[in-house]
């Protein structure tokens, strides 16, 4: 089947404190969406790559990208919209309409292999007519917990003997004015270390079994994934990841186990991790290439010894 793969790189990286977008960071020599458009575009089932990204600076990512990717495959670079689904949107209008799937990954997902992106193409082509989509994700390894309001931890004047009166109480500081807790964002990941004061009360503990992490790439049946993003949009609707929006428009997506290590940079600790297994690819790739070369060597000369 024809397939379109749509690069997902116009995030400004507020989280990694980035100026002009984590997309661009290099990480072991290579722009971060370079070496996620690279994996995608190796792929035996990809076709054209659509790599969506700020608009205000597309001319700095084509140069970028475009000089980091080693592909005969068509590239096309568009400029996104103000959220991730306005974003793809824009990538999807640019997308042929003869194409029947379309693949869409996260340019912040450097470690995704060729392999893991034709694994999910051929799942979506063996899957029953009624799925529309397919998901890479694996299994929660972690305990997930839900949380409520944050409390405020405050540390209140010290008493009499000097000791910190420290206790928990509710973030609307019931009027104490010695309180100057902040209250985190909606959602926002805190980098380790720099922990709000406004904790969020656990308010429940999810069933595990039950739940999946999910990554990207996602593959989708392109006819229901433009219904699905139309409607989307007519609403003004929102989502995380796409499968969302196609799960809300009643079309079936299913879940396909991919590799734990397919991390998404969003913090500086996400960066070094991602340096550190690339490294390691690298040197098992150099390592498996001096093997092959040592036993092609040694051919060689037993060739010509028989000779």
């Amino acid at each position: 089947m024809k397939t379109t793969a749509i690069i997902a790189a116009g995030g400004v990286g507020a989280r990694l404190g980035i100026a002009g977008g984590k997309q661009l960071l290099e990480v072991c020599g290579r722009p971060v969406a370079a070496w996620a458009a690279s994996a995608v575009a190796a792929a035996r089932g990809t076709g054209e790559l659509v790599i969506v990204c700020d608009p205000e600076r597309l001319k700095d990512y084509e140069a970028a990208l475009r000089s980091a990717l080693a592909t005969d495959k068509p590239l096309r670079f568009v400029g996104g919209g103000a959220t991730r689904t306005a974003s793809i949107a824009a990538g999807l209008a640019a997308v042929s309409a003869d194409v029947e799937v379309v693949l869409i990954h996260d340019g912040a997902r450097p470690l995704v292999t060729p392999d893991v992106v034709d694994a999910a193409l051929a799942a979506l082509v063996a899957a029953d007519a009624d799925i529309a989509g397919v998901v890479v994700g694996h299994p929660a390894s972690d305990t997930l917990k839900t949380a409520g309001l944050p409390r405020s931890v405050c540390d209140l004047p010290r008493n009499d003997k000097g000791a910190s009166q420290s206790q928990v109480r509710d973030s609307t500081h019931d009027g104490n004015e010695a309180c100057h807790c902040e209250e985190p964002s909606k959602g926002a990941r805190q980098p380790f270390g720099e922990q709000a004061t406004a904790l969020p009360l656990i308010t429940g503990t999810l069933d595990r079994s039950v739940v999946w992490q999910v990554q990207t790439p996602q593959v989708f049946r392109a006819a229901a994934l433009r219904d699905a993003y139309g409607q989307a949009v007519a609403a003004g609707h929102e989502a995380t990841d796409d499968a969302g929006l196609l799960e809300a428009a009643g079309y079936g997506v299913v879940l396909f186990c991919g590799p734990h290590d397919n991390i998404k940079i969003t913090v500086e600790e996400d960066v070094r991790l991602a340096e550190a297994l690339l490294r390691a690819r690298l040197a098992d790739r150099d390592g498996n290439l001096a093997a092959l070369r040592e036993r092609i060597d040694q051919g060689a000369a037993k060739a010509g010894q028989e000779g």
